[in-house]
């Protein structure tokens, strides 16, 4: 039972790590766009940030599943014992849109990002 309560932090440490990713993945865009940052600078910043996206995103779904399956049994009966069921579904529906915003938020970003790639391989200035 250790193991599953392992895998339920490690899965909240990787949700985590894929909202800072986006987050720091935003804000090398921002300093791109401010003329801060060169396009090729932010491509490695875009490329390396997109892998630390991609890891996190499989392990936050490879470790719901042991999650998802003994949900009742480590996290549901011991707030329904502390009477704090409320803060357990507060803290889930919190993970859930950092989830969400996250993987939308990375769709814009590589959409924008993709959109410059092409415009500078044909030679169009942004």
């Amino acid at each position: 039972m250790i193991w599953i309560v392992v895998n339920n932090y490690l899965h909240d440490l990787a949700t985590g790590l894929l909202l800072t990713a986006v987050f720091t993945l935003y804000l090398a865009r921002r300093l791109w766009c401010d003329c801060i940052l060169t396009f090729s600078q932010y491509r490695i910043f875009f490329r390396y940030l997109s892998r630390v996206f991609f890891i996190a995103a499989g392990f936050v779904i490879l470790a719901g599943i042991p999650r998802a399956l003994y949900f009742r049994d480590v996290e549901l009966i011991p707030m329904i014992k502390k009477d704090m069921v409320l803060l357990l579904w507060v803290k889930h529906g919190l993970l859930l849109l950092a989830v969400i915003g996250s993987v939308v938020m990375w769709y814009r970003l590589s959409r924008d990002f993709y959109v410059a790639l092409e415009n500078r391989w044909l030679n169009i200035k942004m």
